[in-house]
């Protein structure tokens, strides 16, 4: 007897999706986990709120002298530098054109909560940073990238740097003067963002 449309349908779904788990070998990672070969892009992070590195986006390939903002702003739990834990805080990630037309990608985070800098952590000098900004650098982690806090009375930026980014004085010079004046126009908690584009 000939089977009817829906049954087919449905056999077909069942054999397309029968080898597919969920976060078990060869299957698609779950919610918040991140695929294997991007799992040390955000080191100190819980496991359950690491987010996967992205490259820029269609249209949104930075030139030189210009940061995009290729993901976020997204809540998240979860900061890189201080080990494993459950911050929660917004989370971004910045497409830069370094020389040579390398593209380097940047994270960062922007919490309210305390931050214990143990000694591991520097204290960092930097001309032209918006006033009542204190900055402190951490050791590199093993892949090279480093992780800058700047920290005022009502909030925290946390800045992931990779390997050989050099200074990163001018950067965050930039993206706390573009997040402050969204901060200011930010009416609600939630209208708080990070800016799509720096140029510095």
């Amino acid at each position: 007897m000939r089977r009817s449309l829906p049954v087919l349908a449905i056999s077909a779904l069942v054999l397309l999706f029968a080898g597919c788990t969920v976060g078990g070998e060869g299957g698609t990672p779950g919610a918040g986990e991140l695929p294997a070969a991007a799992s040390g892009s955000i080191p100190g992070a819980s496991p359950k709120t690491l987010l996967p590195v992205l490259g820029p986006a269609p249209g949104l390939v930075p030139v030189q002298g210009q940061a995009v903002l290729v993901r976020g702003s997204e809540s998240v739990r979860g900061i890189a530098g201080f080990g494993r834990n459950a911050i929660p805080a917004l989370f971004g990630e910045y497409a830069l054109a370094a020389t040579g037309g390398e593209v380097q990608i940047l994270a960062v985070w922007f919490t309210r909560e305390a931050l214990v800098l143990d000694d591991a952590w520097a204290a960092l000098s930097c001309s032209g940073l918006p006033a009542g900004f204190t900055l402190a650098q951490s050791s590199p982690s093993g892949d090279g990238s480093f992780v800058v806090v700047a920290s005022t009375t009502d909030y925290r930026l946390v800045i992931r740097l990779p390997a050989g980014f050099g200074s990163p004085c001018r950067f965050t010079a930039v993206l706390l003067e573009r997040f402050m004046f969204f901060m200011r126009n930010a009416v609600r908690e939630e209208d708080i963002s990070f800016p799509a584009f720096l140029q510095f």
